[in-house]
């Protein structure tokens, strides 16, 4: 359902966070991330909800490769936001913001 192949992610400041990563997980199997902070487990999972794109290697999500161009056709887009979601450590900051 969910595989990455060689995924390498940088921030701007050119700081290698994620280099190599490569992990499939079936239908109806669970995972665990688990990692000291600043490890960049926030950083894959940003880019496993297609938040952040890879720098390099490929992911996909039920065999289509998700990429910014895939999330903007309506149909994957709505299927994958359907199925995929992150929900933060601390849901009122999702939930009560002061400002937009």
């Amino acid at each position: 359902m969910i595989e990455l192949n060689g995924i390498g992610y940088g921030y701007e400041s050119d700081e290698v966070v994620l280099r190599e990563i490569s992990f499939s997980i079936r239908r109806h199997e669970k995972a665990v991330l688990v990692g000291a902070n600043g490890c960049g487990k926030t950083t894959l999972l940003k880019l496993i909800d297609g938040l952040l794109f890879p720098k390099e290697g490929t992911y996909r999500y039920k065999g289509q490769a998700v990429t910014e161009a895939a999330l903007r056709e309506p149909d994957f887009r709505r299927q994958f936001r359907r199925e995929v979601v992150l929900l933060f450590q601390n849901p009122d900051v999702m939930l009560f913001n002061p400002t937009v």
